[in-house]
């Protein structure tokens, strides 16, 4: 039965383990003349019989419980079964429903007014709730082309599903052993990015700034405080559905929510403009997702690190970053293309395209070097990069708000669902913040100066073949260098990589030893221009004929052998023997016909 006046108490506790809170809601419930009762963040992973009616003010002596996940969430739904019919309790994630049965109450009579009333306010929290949860799947699912409304929730359970079958990590690699637990991977991967994401030990080295002279840009307006009509148009450009950030708000919701928010959202904004930050930590918080780069990743370098940035920083990070991108084009050399508007990786492409074929055609020595750099954003110094930006022009509030979001930062890796600890920040960018791909071409781009400079002093060759242009192309952390092929420039160029790593944390893997290198006895071999082995050209054949028809045996082999012996005449002659090898890989294949009794292709067609 449901009486005609029912009352409903909705309250977020904050906690029911503290026992003085719990005394309190039971104070309250006893004394309120309430029918049902909803507890959120209950912070409980269970709840008896004798709780619950405790809690209730032993009224409401009937309970559904959603268990917190580990010190987070938890539900607590109370109610009176003298007044109320309960017929379905359905637990969610984090939501419970509850069939309170209006429905059937007004099949034999009149409901009143205020019931009426109540089933309409009902009505509308359930459809709220529905709506929303819809809403978190899809998000969950990273559908994009379907819009809001246009599939029930189906479907996004199943990718969601699907998804965190393919992310979840199974067992991580440990020197020779592997972490099998939760424990031992969630300490693997404490340890892991504790020492990557800690602070580095004090720098030996630096650059003589005087002889690098880096040249000071009119930036002081990039100091100035945020207006509320360039928020806006920040979070315009952002996108809208991407995956949750820690405090659970997404873009969407800050668009549809700005005439509401706005007020609010700018105080917190301009007091971080305003320098004043002293609980700005509260807020600046990662959470890390690791992403496999390949499918049975097990090594925790082979999992991509992404961060989910807490909205407000976010927000301010990406305004910053509108800021500082009208600025790139003058700041940065012609050797960077990356995330600079009006330059395009097809510039970087087509001058290293060009310049290999020119020094092609006029036959002159020279090598083309790939850098590796080794955990390019997550390596960066802050305080190079912040006494970089001081020499290039950047204002004193601008070094401070920089300074700010590096040093209130902590991250927390989230391992299958389940958030980790706290690691606090002493470097690096995190990938996903609007700002970090700008800091970054800032960081790498002095490369390009220090080897003209070491060009220049004669510390290395002239381009090779007297060619003109920069010796390095740059795009974000992927950097080819052109270099004459001699020990003396190959020893430069890895000491200049080594104290440029030294200085900035970006350090190149060890690609090369000069020494060892040229001294290879088959260094055209080395270098990707020498002669494949005999057995490469035999494999290919193989391939060919292990699927070609019956009917076509001849015909096939004898376009393969024509073809093999004009591009290859000068290596094998006419009478070249089958390998082995060969022979038994095409006998697995179940292509003994092929052979024919013979054991030399030339008798075999011949």
């Amino acid at each position: 039965m449901i009486g005609p006046n029912l009352t409903i108490a909705d309250w977020n506790t904050c906690g029911l383990n503290d026992q003085d809170r719990k005394d309190t809601v039971h104070t309250f419930l006893a004394d309120t003349r309430c029918h049902i009762a909803c507890i959120q963040e209950t912070k409980l992973d269970f709840i008896d019989h004798q709780t619950a009616a405790y809690i209730g003010g032993f009224k409401l002596r009937s309970f559904a419980h959603r268990p917190a996940i580990g010190t987070r969430g938890g539900i607590l739904l109370l109610w009176n079964e003298d007044h109320v019919d309960i017929s379905s309790i359905h637990i969610g994630t984090y939501l419970i429903s509850a069939d309170v049965l209006l429905d059937v109450a007004q099949e034999f009579r009149t409901l009143s007014p205020d019931e009426r009333r109540l089933r309409a306010d009902l009505k509308r929290r359930v459809n709220g709730l529905v709506a929303l949860e819809r809403t978190r799947k899809r998000q969950a699912s990273r559908i994009s082309y379907l819009r809001e409304g246009d599939a029930n929730t189906k479907i996004f359970h199943l990718r969601v599903n699907a998804r965190k079958r393919k992310n979840h990590i199974l067992i991580l690699k440990h020197n020779n052993g592997w972490a099998t637990t939760h424990e031992d991977k969630d300490k693997l991967i404490f340890e892991h990015f504790s020492q990557t994401l800690g602070r580095p030990s004090p720098r030996q080295l630096d650059f003589n700034w005087a002889a690098l002279n880096p040249t000071t840009h009119p930036l002081e307006d990039l100091g100035l405080p945020f207006s509320e009509l360039e928020i806006k148009e920040a979070i315009d450009d952002m996108p809208a559905h991407k995956a949750l950030v820690p405090d659970g708000f997404s873009i969407a919701f800050i668009r549809s929510c700005w005439d509401i928010i706005k007020e609010d959202l700018m105080k917190v904004i301009n007091a971080f403009s305003e320098l004043s930050t002293s609980n700005f930590s509260i807020i600046n918080t990662i959470n890390i997702v690791l992403l496999p780069k390949k499918d049975g990743a097990e090594s925790i370098t082979e999992f991509r690190p992404i961060s989910l940035i807490h909205v407000v920083p976010k927000i301010i990070a990406k305004a910053m970053a509108r800021r500082l991108s009208s600025k790139m084009n003058d700041i940065m050399s012609l050797s960077q293309s990356a995330f600079i508007k009006t330059r395009t990786i097809h510039d970087n492409f087509m001058y290293v395209r060009n310049t290999a074929h020119q020094l092609h055609r006029n036959k002159t020595p020279a090598l083309l070097i790939k850098l590796d750099i080794a955990k390019a954003f997550d390596t960066v110094r802050w305080d190079y990069i912040l006494d970089l930006m001081q020499r290039l022009g950047f204002p004193q509030r601008w070094r401070a708000l920089m300074t700010t979001l590096f040093s209130t930062a902590s991250s927390r890796v989230i391992l299958n669902g389940v958030p980790e600890k706290d690691i606090l920040h002493g470097r690096g960018l995190q990938q996903g913040d609007p700002l970090s791909p700008l800091l970054f071409d800032i960081a790498i781009d002095p490369l390009q100066r220090i080897l003209e400079m070491a060009t220049t002093s004669g510390l290395l060759h002239a381009m090779p073949g007297s060619l003109q242009g920069p010796r390095v192309s740059l795009y974000a952390d992927d950097a080819a260098i052109f270099l004459t092929p001699t020990a003396h420039d190959l020893s430069a160029l890895a000491s200049i990589l080594q104290s440029f790593g030294e200085v900035t944390g970006l350090a190149a893997f060890d690609l090369f030893n000069a020494e060892a290198w040229l001294s290879c006895p088959d260094l055209i071999r080395c270098l990707g221009s020498g002669r494949p082995k005999v057995l490469d050209y035999w494999q290919a054949i193989a391939k060919t004929l292990t699927f070609s028809p019956k009917g076509l045996r001849t015909a096939m082999m004898l376009i393969a052998w024509e073809i093999w012996k004009e591009r290859n005449e000068r290596v094998f002659s006419n009478k070249s023997t089958l390998p082995s090898v060969i022979m038994h890989k095409i006998r697995e294949k179940g292509k003994d016909w092929i052979l024919a009794g013979a054991k030399n292709l030339a008798e075999l067609v011949g």
